[in-house]
């Protein structure tokens, strides 16, 4: 009849290792010495087949045997032990070999001896950690410092972590993050609140707007300290996917606060943004740079044509934009004044939801005789929700033709030079809803090139840049 393990009434949940000792003298001198897990033993005279291992299922399993000169000689009890243990469905099973300290090891080398050559609960612990190479790489949480979010505008936009504004064309998603820029290379406050940024560089990754007539004038009109601003030259390509190396290095040498990507799909190419699987591992490296640096990374999207539905499931592409964001924005007008933009919270991984906040664009003519715009803030919140607003029916909704917006589809997709597949245009273009029959108006009327590749197939590109490029000098 199988016998219990000795002391096998310490076992609890929650009390791990299980550590099993030679005899029951050892395991009581780790009990009292406050030794991490639960002390076991087997009687190391006696045959081994005559315990019961059961109640060892599910627990990790560390063995623990006394140094002896006929160490040797006794392995085969200490390997018999293992394979029971095993058998029994212990979730880990391995030897604990106790090292040399002071006179130890003296007569035996049970541990009643290492406790009193010095041994101690912090030595114990060290030798419990896994000395191979584990198949995960992880990390003891009690290991690790707990820091606080850094944020970059306080509640809404953290450093190190990726947020999205969406919204459809022209209500100022861009506008929106050039007045960003600007409190953030000025340190002034930030809108309706209290709280002044802190100061530092931003970098532009703009697809649709130009450096010198529209982003720079802009920034000006702003405020915004240009000596702490600079973009992607014009004409210079750029991917998501295939150089975001080259992203980590200028990061490096060029410490950033905020990342403006503008829009997300025109730096995607390679990637089908409409498919979770290869979102997913683009999105997770940048926010692996981000958080290597503490740089706010903000993107810019587009909504879908999808009708009803929450603001969530309204921004385009992959749902694994948005899921992989920890903060998301919307912005779009308010249905009673054609001219207010409300900018409101989609959601917010890291702090409580806060109240939207309302803008207006307004033109302004620079010193020089430019004509820009600027964003001006209103100084209180507003009520409405992202929901709200996209529920309610959008005044120029009835008037808007398929061919614009599919001019307007196919001039993101293929911004900045990017050549992209006649297939993933193909499937783009039927995700977001316009037919192949408008797509090939709207190409004709940009004056789109088709390039044929050489395995056959073809690619579209603007017929105005010029092809390729690498991350390039950033002005």
């Amino acid at each position: 009849m199988s016998e219990p393990l000795l002391r096998s009434e310490r076992l609890r949940p929650g009390a791990w290792p299980v550590t099993v000792h030679g005899s029951a003298e050892f395991a009581d001198a780790a009990q009292k010495a406050g030794l991490c897990g639960a002390h076991v033993a087997i009687n190391f005279f006696e045959d081994p087949e005559k315990h019961d291992y059961g109640v060892v299922k599910g627990c990790p399993v560390a063995l623990c045997p006394e140094v002896t000169a006929a160490r040797d000689e006794s392995k085969w009890v200490w390997t018999a032990v293992e394979e029971k243990m095993r058998a029994a469905g212990a979730r880990s099973v391995r030897t604990i070999n106790l090292p040399k300290i002071g006179n130890f090891p003296a007569i035996h080398g049970g541990i009643d001896e290492w406790l009193a050559a010095g041994g101690d609960q912090q030595k114990w612990a060290k030798l419990l950690r896994p000395t191979e190479k584990p198949p995960l790489q992880t990390e003891c949480l009690a290991d690790v410092q707990a820091t606080p979010v850094r944020w970059l505008w306080p509640g809404r936009i953290a450093r190190g972590k990726v947020s999205i504004i969406a919204g459809h064309p022209g209500l100022g998603k861009s506008q929106l993050t050039i007045s960003l820029a600007a409190v953030v290379t000025t340190g002034r406050r930030w809108p309706a609140g209290h709280t002044e940024a802190e100061i530092g560089n931003v970098l532009f990754l703009s697809a649709e707007d130009g450096t010198a007539d529209t982003i720079a004038p802009r920034l000006r009109a702003a405020g915004a300290d240009l000596a702490r601003c600079s973009c992607l030259q014009e004409g210079a390509g750029f991917s998501l996917k295939g150089d975001l190396h080259k992203l980590d290095e200028h990061l490096t040498i060029s410490p950033t606060a905020l990342l403006v990507i503008d829009p997300f799909a025109a730096y995607a190419a390679g990637v089908d943004t409409h498919r979770d699987g290869e979102v997913r591992p683009m999105m997770a490296q940048l926010e692996s740079i981000a958080e290597r640096h503490g740089c706010a990374v903000v993107g810019v999207m587009h909504l879908n044509k999808s009708a009803g539905g929450s603001a969530l499931s309204r921004v385009g592409g992959s749902g694994a934009f948005v899921a992989a964001a920890r903060g998301a924005y919307l912005v779009s007008k308010d249905q009673n004044d054609d001219l207010r933009r409300l900018f409101l919270p989609i959601k917010n991984n890291l702090a409580p939801d806060t109240a939207g906040l309302a803008f207006r664009v307004e033109g302004r003519e620079l010193p020089d005789g430019i004509r820009t715009s600027l964003v001006v803030w209103e100084s209180g919140t507003v009520d409405t929700t992202a929901d709200e607003a996209i529920a309610a029916p959008t005044p120029d909704q009835g008037d808007r033709s398929a061919f614009k917006d599919a001019r307007e589809f196919l001039s993101e997709l293929l911004a900045k030079g990017t050549e992209v597949s006649q297939k993933q245009i193909d499937a783009d273009a039927k995700a977001a809803g316009h037919s192949r029959r408008t797509v090939n108006r709207a190409k004709a009327d940009l004056g789109v090139k088709s390039i044929k590749q050489t395995d056959g197939s073809w690619a579209w590109r603007m017929p105005y840049v010029q092809k390729g490029g690498t991350l390039g000098t950033l002005q």
